[in-house]
């Protein structure tokens, strides 16, 4: 008897805990969610405007390629077409996949540019490129698209994430407190981002 009248105290140490845990992580979660739709700028603001605000004409998708090689001017200049480059350094054609997903269920571009680097299909690299997708995208699991796309590449991180509302910012909580919310940049780039400077290999 004594030892289950001991175990009360134990039992609601660990039930408050959990409690105050759940809770919590709630708490800094929808803070986190709210800093994160606030951002006006940078790699944050450049993916929720790819999944929500895109209007523009011509639509560029793809990598680090597409983001380095596509000066948007051009385009403009050339077709007479307003558009964007929602290309992301480091990501492969899943997370292109994924984004024009989205893209689709509130606008349909006249003209869409996909620039696919043979590298995509080693292993090694859907593999990382995977990863890089899930972590980028779990922010935006609440759309119904985004949510699918995820589901169907690693089901256990898109529920340790519904579970769990920090664990979708666990690679992003230093940018989020970090991240400059100063002006629009993206309307004038265009999501382009040029290379300053020359790379300088020594001769063999």
């Amino acid at each position: 008897m004594n030892d289950k009248h001991n175990l009360k105290p134990l039992l609601y140490s660990i039930l408050l805990f959990v409690s105050l845990f759940f809770v919590g992580d709630r708490l800094i979660g929808y803070y986190l969610n709210h800093l994160y739709l606030e951002q006006k700028k940078g790699d944050f603001f450049e993916t929720t405007y790819a999944l929500k605000h895109v209007k523009e004409d011509l639509v560029i998708f793809g990598s680090s390629r597409a983001v380095r090689h596509y000066d948007l001017s051009i385009f403009q200049d050339s077709l007479n077409l307003s558009a964007i480059n929602v290309g992301k350094i480091g990501n492969t054609l899943l997370y292109s996949y994924a984004i024009f997903s989205q893209i689709l269920t509130y606008h349909v571009p006249k003209v869409v540019v996909l620039d696919i680097s043979p590298i995509e299909f080693a292993k090694s690299e859907r593999e990382r490129g995977q990863k890089s997708m899930i972590d980028v995208l779990l922010k935006y699991q609440d759309m119904p698209v985004i949510e699918r796309r995820i589901k169907q590449l690693d089901t256990k991180e898109l529920l340790l994430s519904k579970i769990f509302w920090t664990y979708r910012f666990n690679s992003s909580m230093y940018t989020l407190m970090t991240n400059d919310k100063g002006s629009n940049k993206i309307s004038q780039s265009k999501g382009f981002k040029s290379r300053t400077g020359t790379k300088i290999t020594k001769a063999i």
